[in-house]
């Protein structure tokens, strides 16, 4: 530590003369050696000391990259998948007004103001509550500003600005974990982001047989929801992509180019869509060393019932081509060969011979698939699945000789156990869905809420009230900025309460309230009238009174 100072080479110099002068010719008395002795002693440590405070400061240096917050890994990972979601819906509305086109502008602004964000504001709050603040405004104003008067460029600023601050979150959320911890979250999150892509694009299928037109509108809502969020997912993987190794990295990049084929060709396989959904959470799991429930249980027969449905499900597929010219049934037989069973075998199989376990994913994965969807001669099928058959029979072999009891991976020692420093099995946590939504939403009737949220709608409209009447005061006071403090308090801290309860019931009605705070605050910001504030606060007062009506379910009117 002491050797880049020149205090050091003094010290070394010194030192050094005074034990390898010869003895000879070194006469001193025993004062002298007893001050020489002191002054040593004083050298050695002091330099002890130098070399012990730079070794406290590269030890301080060593943990200086985490930043800890103060959520659990648990919700780490639940905001983080909520931003993404979040994100991907700015980025569709982005994208859509980058290119002029207005078409739901207004639904995909939504599901973040409505669904996503409510789901983590206590997380946001906990990490930095002035940037919650501020991402709540921006996502609240978004929708508004498109649906009053489609002012683009504004809300293509806000939502810039929105996005800036989710990635000051994304960049405290890195910060607070070890490189390793961050690489298993992004892999669970860009899992779980898929998992709603195949959710909302099964939900644009459905909607899609439906004739009415109102619902078909919500299906492209869907649909557009599905593209955006395997965008997403790809854009994970980029930055995932260089620290996976070997066919792994490929064969995820594989799959997801899939996902992208199917959605837009707007096929009706969502089967094969769920199935490499789930291939991809299982490839990265085996890469980080999570073990899937369904690998967990294998026993001596595991593998021999893989080996067997392969199998069979390239009979069937031969058959389906022979017997009826089915290339459609034989390409969903050789589908389920690969990602239902063979990808189950592919940890153990590389692990006892990797070039074997490569030849033959390569030939399940690619080749056979192209030349049924090509619809090649049968012969060249047919050959082909020999080939394979021969690669099964070796690697059966090959396992029963190592007497392999369960799947594992091949990750290698130095992550081994990873999974147990970060969140081991996403399945678990509920709460992960409640992020996740489409513009449609659930649907109730007038009164259709519980007795404690009817309650709290009591409590909220009295405490808005309240606020509201401090609007006029500072208003009439020309005190605007804690007039606009106040209205935003009004909506942002007690109606977005209320929200909860009553969009199921009138969405339209909830819509339209939220309208008429984002106007009062647009007439405050703009200096407008005093009369003309006094209206809207009356507007938005019967409003209050109409809001407790539905949720309540009564006709009764609250007074004003």
């Amino acid at each position: 530590m002491l050797k880049n100072c020149g205090l050091y080479n003094e010290i070394s110099v010194f030192t050094l003369s005074f034990v390898f002068v010869p003895a000879a010719n070194f006469s001193i008395n025993k004062n002298m050696l007893k001050l020489l002795g002191g002054v040593f002693i004083l050298l050695v440590v002091f330099s002890i000391s130098i070399n012990s405070d730079g070794l406290v400061k590269a030890q301080e240096n060593s943990t200086a990259g985490k930043k800890p917050i103060p959520l659990s890994n648990e919700d780490i990972l639940i905001l983080n998948i909520n931003l993404h979601r979040i994100t991907t819906q700015l980025d569709i509305v982005l994208d859509k007004i980058n290119k002029g086109n207005n078409t739901l502008l207004f639904e995909h602004s939504y599901i973040p103001h409505s669904v996503t964000f409510p789901t983590v504001k206590n997380l946001t709050n906990a990490v930095d509550e002035n940037k919650s603040r501020l991402l709540e405004n921006l996502l609240t104003d978004i929708p508004l500003q498109i649906k009053s008067d489609q002012n683009s460029l504004l809300a293509k600023n806000e939502i810039i600005s929105a996005k800036n601050i989710i990635n000051d979150y994304y960049s405290m959320l890195r910060d607070s974990l070890s490189k390793q911890e961050h690489f298993i979250m992004e892999s669970q999150t860009l899992s779980y982001l898929l998992k709603d892509s195949d959710v909302s694009y099964e939900a644009f299928k459905n909607s899609s047989n439906n004739i009415e037109d109102g619902l078909l509108n919500y299906g492209l809502v869907d649909y557009e929801s599905a593209l955006g969020l395997v965008n997403q997912s790809n854009y994970i993987y980029d930055s995932l992509k260089p620290n996976i190794t070997g066919e792994k990295a490929n064969e995820i990049a594989f799959f997801i180019t899939n996902l992208n084929t199917i959605l837009s060709n707007r096929s009706d396989n969502t089967e094969e869509y769920s199935k490499l959904v789930d291939a991809i959470e299982r490839d990265l799991n085996e890469f980080n060393n999570i073990i899937m429930s369904e690998s967990n249980n294998s026993d001596n027969g595991s593998y021999q019932v893989y080996f067997n449905t392969i199998e069979n499900q390239l009979d069937n597929a031969i058959t389906s081509i022979r017997d009826n010219n089915d290339y459609q049934s034989a390409d969903k037989n050789a589908s389920s060969a690969y990602l239902d069973n063979y990808e189950y075998l592919e940890a153990p199989i590389e692990k006892a011979n990797s070039t074997l376990m490569i030849e033959t994913e390569v030939y399940m994965r690619e080749n056979l698939r192209d030349l049924i969807k090509q619809q090649a001669p049968l012969i060249e099928i047919e050959s082909l699945v020999s080939k394979i058959k021969n690669n099964l029979e070796i690697s059966k072999k090959l396992l029963e000789s190592e007497n392999s009891m369960q799947i594992t991976n091949t990750v290698d020692s130095s992550t081994s156990n990873s999974s147990s420093s970060f969140v081991p099995n996403t399945a678990n946590i509920d709460s992960l869905k409640q992020g996740f939504g489409v513009y449609t939403g659930e649907r109730r009737s007038m009164g259709e809420a519980s007795d404690t949220f009817k309650g709290q709608v009591r409590g909220d409209i009295d405490t808005i009230r309240i606020k509201l009447d401090d609007v006029s005061r500072y208003y009439g006071q020309n005190d605007s900025s804690q007039a606009l403090s106040a209205t935003r308090s009004a909506y942002l801290d007690s109606y977005e309460n209320i929200e909860i309860p009553l969009r199921p019931i009138d969405p339209d009605f909830t819509l339209e309230m939220e309208i008429r705070f984002a106007e009062l605050r647009n007439l405050i910001s703009s200096q407008a009238t005093v009369g003309e504030v006094t209206s809207k606060i009356a507007e938005i007062k019967n409003g209050l009174d109409e809001s407790e009506r539905l949720v309540s379910g009564t006709a009764a009117v609250a007074p004003t």
